[in-house]
């Protein structure tokens, strides 16, 4: 069985080491008290214009599992978007389109500095809380780690190859473009895939209709949009039919396949997967 989830709208003090003086609105796309059978904790914050006085409103912490922070600017080749990142010794500014990937352990903090666009934090357990480290644990030493290891600017893929850079068959020019973030080919041990499908009208795709197979791991997708204008999709999975409007959080178990047709609108289709160990 598959599920819908609509994103709730919730304070950013609700969880550890975080204050209300976050800039835009703090979505919750998956966690297990919205879902409890969920593999994923998701949220993702939609900003307007952040703040030039934009005060701190995160405190450093660790997490026992590997998460992410995904930008995705408001622009059309989703730049727009900026943070300042860090991740035990290091210092990074970023601009979206990028991931960036916090090892099991590592002591960081972010802020947004700048622009419009979807600041995204994916964590790879169900519950916040669970996966913080306590602050006496013992942690393992990040001396040799290097911006290339956690940071991945997102390029689109061309039409006709997959995300592992292979010749894909399924894919159509008029498919929706496809931008990879988090791969295994992208950062060691990721735990999950993301990515990303964009939606333009503009250019007049007829994106028709694609499927996919959950195969064995559980995936979400996320709908969202940047401006007014919702993205809507058909969602077909298990002898069922859903007309599905952002934001919206689909739930796929494996082992059922499912198929997407598009129906109207702009945004952004995000796919998470839990890759096998």
């Amino acid at each position: 069985m598959d599920h819908i989830i609509v994103p709730e709208l919730r304070k950013t003090s609700e969880i550890p080491y975080h204050a209300d003086t976050a800039p835009g609105q703090r979505y919750v796309f998956i966690a297990k008290d919205v879902f409890p059978f969920t593999a994923f904790y998701v949220v993702g914050r939609k900003v307007i214009e952040v703040p030039h006085d934009q005060p701190k409103w995160l405190e450093p912490h660790r997490h026992n599992c590997p998460t992410y922070y995904i930008l995705v600017g408001n622009r059309a080749d989703l730049t727009g978007l900026q943070a300042q990142v860090s991740i035990e010794h290091l210092s990074l500014s970023v601009e979206s389109p990028v991931a960036i990937f916090l090892p099991p352990y590592a002591f960081h903090s972010y802020r947004l500095i700048g622009g419009s666009g979807w600041s995204f934090h994916a964590n790879t357990r169900p519950d916040y809380s669970e996966s913080l480290v306590p602050e006496d644990a013992a942690t393992k030493s990040f001396d040799g780690l290097q911006p290339d290891d956690v940071a991945n600017a997102a390029t689109p893929l061309p039409p006709g190859i997959s995300s592992k850079g292979e010749a894909d068959p399924t894919s159509r020019p008029s498919r929706p473009l496809q931008w990879r973030f988090i791969g295994p080919e992208v950062f060691s041990d990721p735990w999950v895939e993301l990515d990303l499908w964009q939606f333009t009208p503009a250019q007049f795709c007829q994106y028709g209709t694609w499927r996919w197979a959950a195969t064995n791991s559980d995936q979400i997708s996320l709908l969202f949009s940047q401006h007014e204008d919702q993205l809507e999709l058909l969602v077909c999975s298990d002898n069922n039919s859903h007309h599905v409007r952002s934001p919206v959080t689909f739930y796929h178990q494996k082992g059922l396949p499912y198929s997407y047709e598009y129906l109207k609108g702009s945004g952004f289709l995000m796919r998470i997967k839990r890759l096998e160990k």
